[in-house]
């Protein structure tokens, strides 16, 4: 072996050596635990809806049910009430497939409709648990109106995050606190942000 030779293989080795060395692991996506509220897999809702209001009031849309029949709005129309008066109330999807990559969050069951309807969320970044990589977590994330406002969005834990879950957060004057999702910052973040109804 030539001088030349055994000195290019001896600098390849100190430079292959020195990569090893300096490699980091890339982050990990998952969260330290499980989060309580994680979806695991796509879901479908209900088909039918309990009934509306029987008789409207105030600055009334409609009311009975019967009159909530617009299909461009969507399906389950029901005649339901509101701060202006009673509206109609439509569910506008009932699994992922029609929302655009986005999730189709189900109304609460109830024995009586409410404003709460079936709907597409246009926020967030995963559908389930499964678009968080291995080992990785989709969870709803209230906006910066807390409960009132409802989940507006599913997004992917990282280890990086400052809360995991709701129990993690103070109260603060009064006001429970809740893990949620910062898209400024990127991270799971304590708030206690509520909008007054």
């Amino acid at each position: 072996m030539t001088y030349l030779a055994r000195d290019l293989r001896f600098g390849l080795l100190i430079v292959m050596g020195g990569l090893f060395l300096g490699c980091t692991p890339e982050t990990p996506t998952m969260p330290p635990r499980v989060p309580l509220k994680h979806r695991v897999a796509a879901t479908t809702c209900a088909m039918d809806r309990p009934a509306g209001v029987t008789t409207g009031s105030g600055a009334s849309q409609c009311m009975t049910d019967a009159e909530c029949k617009d299909s461009t709005k969507g399906q389950n129309g029901r005649c339901v009430g509101s701060r202006i008066g009673t509206v109609c109330s439509y569910d506008t999807c009932f699994d992922d497939s029609t929302c655009g990559g986005k999730v189709c969050e189900c109304r609460p069951s109830a024995t009586m409709a409410s404003l709460s309807t079936h709907h597409c969320l246009t926020e967030g970044n995963c559908r389930t648990d499964a678009d968080c990589g291995v080992g990785g977590a989709c969870s709803p994330s209230f906006g910066s109106c807390g409960s009132y406002s409802g989940v507006v969005a599913y997004y992917c834990h990282t280890s990086r995050d400052a809360c995991v879950d709701d129990s993690e957060c103070a109260t603060t004057g009064g006001t429970p606190g809740y893990c949620a999702f910062n898209p400024a910052a990127g991270i799971w973040q304590c708030s206690s942000s509520l909008c007054a109804g």
